[in-house]
């Protein structure tokens, strides 16, 4: 009886406790969503807590309204919990800015500065923060952003290291330029930044048994590319740049991930023919990875000697990512707040390859490929086409021929000269550390003065001292390479072409077909589209708007821009979405008043509506030196000839391999901007010509979304690389006759053994 009572006794406890903590959950969320102070006159940080990470979850699902979102936050803070009330303001902050698609009852950036003073310590908000205002155009105030939090961590004393943030400070590079002059100094200054912060991390101990401090790095610094320069130079150093920060975590995920580097054949789970490949998608906004592999995996994993596994986050909720986990052998739920956990689950696929569809847009897919999760490793070209800079940890980078604009130079070894060259000029006066350096040589630059401010500050930030050989730098640069594109790159894999173009893109929907009248256009001036579209999302539950990429909207393009203008008639317009307006004052300067005013910039806009006007358009201005991929594919789905320059690019040639795919290179190519102009204006005012192109288009523009030698190739290659039956120094043009051979002859064992 007394037990009976003592268990009665401690159940009415429980549910008073049960009933104590929601009434302080209600209280703390009441207080926060509304300003309705307790009647105790008194929080629990504990329910205030719990409510901060229910309504962030609320924001996430459009329960609560941003700017609510926003208010709760700033009352958290107010109730002296700055952590909270931190976290909350920072999920908020990424749902306002009408600009950004979100509320425009709220101001991103003020949300985020909130979220920032009141935990400068929290390392998630400041390089949301940092990235935030670094997108924007204003790096310097993302240096202080940094620069405050390195104090704050160091001053906190909770054993956190600031690697993560000193690495983002180093990083920092401003999306847009006012003109191609202040590139040298840009590009120089950010790769000696990056190579300075690599030598003192690589010579620093490092004493910790956890990688606490380079968990969060935050976003990848994806505006390098677009700089127009070398790439891998860059890319190299933030590969050591990790490396150095957090030598452990790599090689210290699971001990039968160490057991397997460096074997010569898989070790299988079970007995089998099959292959296991594990796919592994791009975890951030961008799903035009997914959009292109698509095909290529359906087909994969319709095949019986290959085995699919797809990696990807339980939230991933693009068309492809659906279709893929539908189709897989196997599907892997990656945590990308658990960088360990993630790195466990993949290895625990035991794939004996492992395809990352993109590498350097996500800093989780990036850090997977640090960690060599199977014997072999490979990067999707199309993906985000440009080397990882991961050194031997990637084994294979898939591409195409088509995508090169002379193979014969890849051979001869002359494809990564710019880089070469890059790298010298920019290090020439670098010095090992402890020698004696030369004196620094200061160029009294008038323009140089915004990029040196920048550079002090992220200097200061990544504690770091000042350069003072920048500027002499940027001169070297210069010098050395006068054009930044020339229409190839380096690697650090081993370079695979493919005789297809390696993608599987299934075929946009037919947008609506409206005439200019309908869709707010003039009818009669030669119109030509020039969107440059980031984060085409194409999410199950809704096709969300796109916003526009103008980082591609580089200042060495507006030679070729001008020479459309000056070739064209001259009620000539070229369309662009709003975000391009970023660029106007530049283009006022090196277009002129008069070009610059036939510049039309469109609002925010679903992709069918956006197809529905470049399908009207007389033709597509594709952009270097970064040039298009899915947008030229969507433009040629429309039946719209894009103008390319290829010789101008300084990554994968994406849009030359479409047009060669459709054996219209040769009508469709320019060799310099004046003939881009011209082409242009021919397309424009010579109605036969442009119908000719329209019709050759329409009719061949199906072998651009079929994906079965794509697949065909895909498989081979996979079978060979698994079972190492090929290997040879880069760069390389896979051996298709031989792969072929040994592919037929290797089947017919299976066959004979009883495998197949």
């Amino acid at each position: 009886m007394v037990g009976c009572r003592a268990v009665a006794v401690l159940l009415l406890a429980l549910v008073s406790a049960v009933a104590e903590d929601a009434a302080e959950d209600a209280a703390a969320r009441l207080y926060l969503v509304e300003g309705v102070a307790p009647a105790a006159g008194r929080l629990e940080a504990a329910a205030v807590e719990r409510a901060v990470e229910a309504l962030s979850l609320d924001v996430a699902a459009g329960g609560l309204a941003p700017p609510d979102a926003v208010a709760a936050g700033e009352r958290a803070v107010a109730a002296g919990l700055g952590f909270a009330g931190a976290a909350l303001l920072n999920n908020a902050a990424s749902k306002c800015g009408a600009l950004y698609g979100g509320d425009d009852r709220c101001d991103r950036r003020s949300a985020y500065a909130a979220a920032h003073g009141a935990a400068p310590a929290f390392a998630g908000v400041a390089l949301n923060y940092a990235y935030f205002l670094e997108q924007a155009g204003d790096p310097a105030a993302a240096a202080d952003a940094l620069d405050a939090s390195v104090a704050a961590v160091r001053a906190d004393g909770s054993g956190d290291r600031d690697d993560g943030l000193r690495i983002a400070a180093a990083s920092l590079c401003a999306p847009h330029a006012l003109s191609a002059a202040e590139l040298p100094g840009r590009y120089a200054r950010l790769l000696r930044r990056l190579e300075a912060l690599a030598v003192e991390l690589e010579a620093a101990p490092d004493p910790r048994t956890e990688p606490r401090g380079l968990r969060l790095v935050g976003n990848l610094p994806i505006a390098w590319p677009y700089l127009g320069y070398a790439a891998l130079p860059l890319t190299r150093r933030l590969g050591r740049l990790y490396a150095a920060a957090d030598r452990a975590w790599a090689g210290g995920i699971a001990a039968h991930v160490l057991e397997r580097r460096g074997e010569p054949t898989p070790v299988l789970r079970k007995p089998r023919v099959a292959i296991c490949v594990a796919i592994v998608a791009e975890l951030g906004a961008n799903t035009s990875p997914g959009l292109l592999f698509h095909g290529v995996f359906l087909g994969l994993a319709a095949r019986d000697d290959l085995e699919l596994c797809f990696a990807a986050p339980r939230s991933l909720d693009s068309d492809f990512a659906a279709a893929a986990r539908a189709a897989a052998a196997a599907v892997v739920d990656l945590d990308p707040g658990d960088l360990a956990a993630s790195a466990t689950a993949l290895a625990g696929a035991e794939a004996d390859v492992v395809v990352y569809l993109a590498l350097g847009l996500s800093h989780v897919t990036y850090n997977l490929a640090r960690c060599r999760l199977a014997p072999v490793q490979v990067v999707f070209g199309h993906g985000h086409p440009m080397s990882a800079g991961l050194g031997d940890a990637i084994d294979y980078f898939v591409s195409s021929k088509l995508y090169e604009a002379d193979v014969a130079n890849l051979m001869d070894g002359d494809a990564g000269r710019l880089a070469v060259l890059a790298e010298a000029a920019v290090l020439a006066d670098v010095r090992e550390p402890g020698l004696a350096r030369p004196p620094p040589i200061v160029l009294p630059d008038p323009a140089a003065a915004p990029a040196r401010a920048v550079d002090a500050a992220a200097r200061r930030a990544a504690r770091l001292e000042a350069d003072a050989g920048g500027d002499a730098a940027a001169l070297r640069l210069a010098a050395a390479v006068p054009d930044r594109g020339d229409g190839g790159q380096a690697y650090d894999e081993q370079l695979v072409l493919f005789e297809s173009p390696t993608i599987g893109f299934p075929r946009p929907p037919e947008p609506p077909r409206h005439t200019r009248t309908a869709l707010g256009l003039p009818e009669d001036p030669p119109l030509f589209a020039c969107p440059r579209p980031r984060g085409k999302r194409t999410s199950v539950a809704l096709r969300r708007a796109r916003l526009q990429h103008s980082k591609k909207l580089h200042p060495d393009f507006d030679a070729s821009l001008a020479a459309v203008f000056a070739k064209a008639p001259g009620d000539a317009l070229v369309l662009m979405l709003e975000g391009a307006r970023t660029h106007l004052a530049r283009w006022n300067a090196t277009l002129g008043p008069a070009a610059a005013a036939r510049l039309v910039f469109l609002p925010r806009m679903p992709r069918e509506d956006l197809l529905a006007i470049v399908r009207v358009s007389d033709a597509l201005l594709d952009t270097h030196p970064w040039g298009g991929g899915v947008t030229v594919l969507e433009a040629l789905a429309v039946c719209t000839p894009p103008v390319v320059l290829p010789s101008r690019t300084s990554v994968l040639q994406l849009a030359l391999g479409h047009l060669r795919t459709l054996q219209l290179d040769d009508q469709l190519v320019a060799r310099d901007s004046e003939a881009y102009g011209a082409l242009a204006a021919r397309i424009a005012t010579e109605p036969a010509f442009r119908q000719l192109m329209r019709l050759t288009i329409c009719r061949r523009n199906a072998w651009l979304f079929e994906a079965d030698k794509a697949v065909d190739e895909w498989a081979r290659f996979l079978r060979n690389v698994a079972r190492r039956t090929h290997l040879v120094p880069p760069p390389m043009v896979w051996p298709w006759a031989a792969s072929r051979d040994a592919h037929a002859a290797q089947r017919a064992k299976d066959v004979e053994r009883g495998y197949l």
